[in-house]
């Protein structure tokens, strides 16, 4: 818990501490990842306690429990959210972020090499 305070820069409560638990006991994360996955959150900006539920339970769903894993995951998702930017100044988009499944599937069209001029010329069709 003390690193897990560290790695989000502040003391946290009841909420948080079962929400580490609930990663680690019922989800199976290793201890690893799931800082990784906490610095994945600070470095998103966006580490509450209800996102961090949210990425962990994904992670889970995908089994996402090696270092490795969780890097692959985190490069994909960073190369999503740049693309969503070109694409956002391509179409007009509005919306800040990438929801998971357009995210996903920009990954998907990514690794099928898509980039995102193409992508933007299927949003408009």
């Amino acid at each position: 818990m003390s690193e897990a305070q560290v790695i989000l820069g502040r003391t946290f409560g009841f909420d948080m501490q079962s929400t580490l638990l609930m990663l680690f006991d019922t989800y199976g994360l290793k201890l690893e990842v799931i800082f990784t996955l906490l610095q994945f959150c600070v470095q998103q900006s966006n580490a509450s306690t209800a996102y961090i539920a949210k990425l962990g339970k994904i992670w889970a769903e995908r089994e996402i429990n090696t270092l490795e894993q969780a890097d692959i995951f985190i490069a994909d998702t960073l190369n999503a959210d740049r693309i969503f930017n070109e694409l956002k100044s391509l179409t007009g988009i509005s919306t800040p972020r990438p929801t998971r499944v357009q995210t996903d599937y920009i990954s998907s069209w990514s690794k099928l090499g898509f980039d995102a001029e193409m992508m933007a010329l299927a949003f408009e069709e």
